[in-house]
């Protein structure tokens, strides 16, 4: 007589979980179960840029809908496991595991078009017009945005303005070797980070109460062919009287 092939019970939980677990994701397949009739699924974003070159992952991060997540980039298992419950129940594991449908706004994506075209403006393409539009079937749609970007603005002339001129020599020595130089593209956050490096170094020099604060720039767009003329201006150390509330401005102290 043959032996038969028996399954240990752990086993069996697997097979019946892994059954389950597929016949889940088929189940949520259909993403528009709780969809009202004027309502549309967003399935998927499309991001394309025109003209110059900006950061894909910085440009998706501002797209402020995105579409349900995937697992393995395939199947929607937290859209599927919210569907698995009624609209209205109040289900642990709808709550905690589920995700419900996202659905497309058009505020937002108008929201989206100004938060690009700030972003790229940030990165010196102050021409940069934005746009999205949508591809739609049955009750589910698409979104493309599109940025372009136009002629990036580049650096012509950088001028230092230093009030302090005990920390004028200092200052320039660090500025000397700064990722802002003459023939980059405009970078907002290149001088952000410029600003963030001197308060370090001066702090690790002794200048403990040296802020970022006390740096700022002033870029000129004016001077034509998409050109920039920076001027950075460091202030004085700016003591505050609290009894009077007056400021009055000293040079940096070292300690």
């Amino acid at each position: 007589m043959p032996n038969k092939c028996k399954l240990n019970p752990k086993n069996q939980i697997f097979i019946l979980f892994f059954l389950g677990f597929i016949g889940l994701l088929l189940f949520s397949c259909n993403p528009t179960k709780h969809l009202k009739p004027n309502e549309l699924f967003l399935k998927k974003n499309k991001i394309k840029i025109e003209g110059g070159k900006l950061d894909n992952d910085e440009i998706e991060a501002i797209v402020k809908q995105k579409p349900n997540r995937k697992i393995l980039g395939l199947f929607r298992f937290h859209l599927g496991v919210y569907n698995l419950f009624d609209e209205n129940s109040e289900s642990k594991i709808k709550q905690n595991v589920g995700e419900p449908p996202v659905i497309f706004d058009s505020l937002v994506a108008d929201k989206t078009i100004k938060q690009l075209d700030l972003y790229a403006s940030n990165k010196g393409y102050f021409d940069s017009k934005s746009s999205y539009s949508i591809i739609k079937k049955n009750n589910k749609v698409k979104v493309k945005y599109l940025i372009n970007t136009g002629k990036p603005y580049k650096i012509k002339s950088i001028k230092y303005e230093i009030a302090d001129k005990s920390t004028e020599k200092l200052l320039l020595g660090i500025l000397a070797v700064s990722s802002m130089q003459i023939g980059n593209n405009f970078d907002v956050d290149v001088l952000d980070q410029q600003r963030e490096n001197l308060k370090t170094r001066m702090r690790n020099l002794g200048y403990y109460y040296f802020s970022k604060d006390y740096i700022r720039y002033e870029a000129d767009s004016t001077i034509g062919n998409h050109e920039i003329a920076l001027t950075l201006y460091i202030d004085k150390q700016k003591i505050k009287d609290e009894e009077n509330g007056t400021t009055t401005e000293v040079n940096h102290e070292k300690y």
